[in-house]
């Protein structure tokens, strides 16, 4: 028997208030693509909506309005995906394969988030764009202005030998 986890109704970023469970045909009534998402909506901000999981009702954020999913979006295609999407790049002898890419870059996404949190002083597991307010995707856009994979890679490899030394594995 599967045990079912209770998913508690993500709070509006806007207001605070807690969504509820709605379709996209009501979030974005203008794309017929979206009538049959599920999502999650404010009852008090009129535009305030996110999305859920695909095949649940698990919410990936927290709702907001058009200019705070605007700015995670930017976040993410400016900053955040270009860091570790781009991580590969460093390696001089290329990859045998694509699995082994792969891997590379799936541990590059895990560094940059683990960044990202330290520089903002969150555990990793708040740090979700997709939780994110207008300040706090500003701040985080602040924390990777100017930052390389590679010095991402440092900070991670320097982090690991600490913890390793400490028996923090």
């Amino acid at each position: 028997m599967s045990k079912r986890t209770k998913i508690t109704a993500p709070r509006c970023v806007e207001c605070g208030a807690e969504a509820v469970l709605a379709t996209g045909r009501e979030a974005y009534p203008h794309r017929p693509d979206l009538a049959g998402k599920i999502m999650w909506k404010c009852q008090m901000c009129a535009d305030s909506h996110c999305g859920c999981h695909e095949g649940s009702q698990r919410p990936l954020g927290r709702p907001a309005g058009p200019k705070v999913r605007e700015a995670r979006t930017l976040l993410h295609k400016r900053m955040l995906d270009p860091l570790w999407q781009t991580a590969d790049q460093i390696y001089e002898g290329g990859f045998e394969n694509e699995l082994a890419r792969t891997i590379v870059r799936g541990k590059a996404r895990s560094r940059v988030y683990a960044f990202l949190a330290n520089r903002l002083s969150m555990t990793k597991e708040e740090c979700h764009t997709g939780s994110f307010d207008l300040d706090q995707c500003r701040a985080a856009w602040r924390a990777l202005q100017g930052i390389s994979y590679a010095e991402i890679r440092e900070w991670a490899k320097v982090r690991e030998k600490a913890a390793k030394e400490n028996g923090d594995t």
